[in-house]
C-alpha cells in the first residue's frame, strides 16, 4: 500500500502535472503545424505541377463563305504554366471513306492567341479563315502550319480484314473510323504568365469535302527535373516536402519563441531591481523598528532566563501597590495639633497595614514596607 500511495503521490505531483501539460500543449502543437504543412503542400503541387496532357474540344465550321473548315479551341482551363515545355498536337477522328482515303496530303494550320474566344475572336477567325487577313487586335503568341495524311491501307489487305470482322463492323459501326494525330509543335514553353496562349485557332486545309467526326488539340507536358519526379513519385514527393515544411515551421516557432523570451528576460532583472531598491527604501524603517522589538524581546529574554536560572527567586503574585498619594482633606492643619497627633496614633497601624507591599526573595521570602512620611 505504502508503495502504491508514494507512486500515486509521484504521478500526481506537480512536476509531473506540468510535465504532462507541456507534452499535451506540444503535441497539439506539432499536430497543428503538420496539418498546415500538408495545406501548404498540397497547394505547393497545385500550383506548381502541370497537368500531364491538356485537351480541348475542336468544333469545325464548315460553310462556303470560305474554303476550308476551321475551329477555335479554348486553353484557359486547366491553366497552362509557365517555364514548362509542351508538344501540342490535334487529333481527328475521321471515317475509312473513299473520299477520306483517296484525300492524299493537306495542311494543318495552328496559331496560338492570348486572348480568350469571344465574339470578337469568332468574327475575326472567320475573316481570317475567308481572305487570310491578319487577326489584328489579337496577341498571336505562335504560329505553325504543317502536313498531315491519312494512313495508307493495302485494299486486298482491307479486304480480308473486313471479311474476318464482318460481324463486328456491323454491330458496331464506328469501328471504321480512324484517328489522325498531327504533332504541330514540340516542346514549346512560355516564359511569363502573359505570354500563356488561352484559345487556339486551327483550321484544316483540305477542302469543305473533308469528313470528320470530332476533332481536338492536346497539349502533352514534357516534364523534368522537379515535376518529373512530382508526376511520377506523388507520395514520396509529397511527404517528403510535408515534413520539411514541417521543420521549417517548429524551427521558425523555435526562433520567434526564443527571441521573446530572451527579450522578456531582459526586461525581468530591470523590474526587480526597481521592487528591490523599493522594498529596501520602505522597509529601512520596518529593520528598525523590527531590530528595537528584537532588542527588547532578546533583553526580556535574557531577564526572563536569568530568573529561570536563579533557583531562590520567586515572585509572589499578590503584590499589593502602596498609594504614594494623599487626600488633601487628610492633611492636618495647624490648629488641631493634638487631635492630629491623636489620629496619626489611631491611624498608624491601619495606614501602614494598607500602605505595605511584600516581595518573597528566595525561600524565607522578604518583605518590604513602606513608612508613612509624617507631615509638619
Amino acid at each position: 500500500m505504502e508503495s502504491i500511495k508514494d507512486a500515486a503521490r509521484a504521478a500526481t505531483s506537480k512536476p509531473v502535472q506540468r510535465a504532462v501539460v507541456n507534452s499535451v500543449l506540444l503535441a497539439i502543437s506539432a499536430a497543428t503545424l503538420f496539418g498546415f504543412a500538408s495545406i501548404a503542400t498540397a497547394l505547393f503541387f497545385q500550383n506548381y505541377l502541370p497537368e500531364k496532357a491538356v485537351s480541348s474540344p475542336l468544333y469545325l465550321q464548315y460553310g462556303i463563305t470560305h474554303d476550308h473548315p476551321y475551329g477555335i479551341a479554348t486553353l484557359s482551363s486547366p491553366q497552362l504554366k509557365t517555364e514548362q515545355e509542351y508538344d501540342i498536337s490535334v487529333t481527328l477522328s475521321m471515317p475509312k471513306s473513299p473520299v477520306n482515303m483517296e484525300r492524299g496530303n493537306f495542311m494543318v494550320r495552328m496559331l496560338l492567341i492570348g486572348d480568350k474566344g469571344s465574339g470578337d475572336l469568332a468574327a475575326e477567325a472567320l475573316e481570317y479563315a475567308r481572305s487570310r487577313k491578319q487577326i489584328s487586335g489579337k496577341n498571336v503568341l505562335y504560329k505553325v502550319r504543317r502536313p498531315a495524311l491519312a494512313p495508307y491501307s493495302d485494299p486486298m489487305v482491307s479486304l480480308v480484314s473486313r471479311l474476318l470482322w464482318l460481324g463486328y463492323h456491323v454491330l458496331f459501326p464506328a469501328s471504321q473510323a480512324m484517328e489522325m494525330s498531327i504533332q504541330l509543335a514540340e516542346r514549346v514553353s512560355f516564359a511569363k504568365d502573359a505570354l500563356v496562349p488561352a484559345s487556339a485557332y486551327v483550321e484544316v486545309e483540305a477542302g469543305g469535302s473533308i469528313q470528320i467526326y470530332k476533332a481536338a488539340v492536346t497539349l502533352t507536358a514534357q516534364l523534368r527535373g522537379l515535376r518529373w519526379a512530382m508526376h511520377h513519385y506523388r507520395i514520396v514527393t509529397f511527404t517528403i516536402f510535408t515534413v520539411a515544411f514541417w521543420l521549417c515551421e517548429i524551427l521558425f516557432m523555435s526562433a520567434v519563441l526564443l527571441v521573446w523570451l530572451s527579450f522578456t528576460a531582459n526586461e525581468e532583472p530591470l523590474d526587480d531591481g526597481k521592487s528591490s531598491r523599493g522594498r529596501g527604501h520602505a522597509g529601512s524603517d520596518d529593520d528598525d523598528d523590527s531590530d528595537e522589538d528584537d532588542g527588547q524581546h532578546s533583553e526580556y529574554s535574557h531577564r526572563s532566563t536569568q530568573r529561570t536560572k536563579s533557583p531562590n527567586v520567586k515572585e509572589d503574585p499578590d503584590i499589593k501597590e502602596e498609594e504614594s498619594q494623599r487626600q488633601l482633606a487628610d492633611i492636618p492643619t495647624a490648629a488641631g495639633e493634638g487631635e492630629a497627633d491623636d489620629e496619626d496614633d489611631f491611624d498608624e497601624p491601619l495606614s501602614s497595614a494598607t500602605q505595605t507591599g511584600y516581595k518573597e526573595k528566595g525561600k524565607d521570602g522578604v518583605r518590604k514596607r513602606s513608612s508613612k512620611a509624617d507631615l509638619q
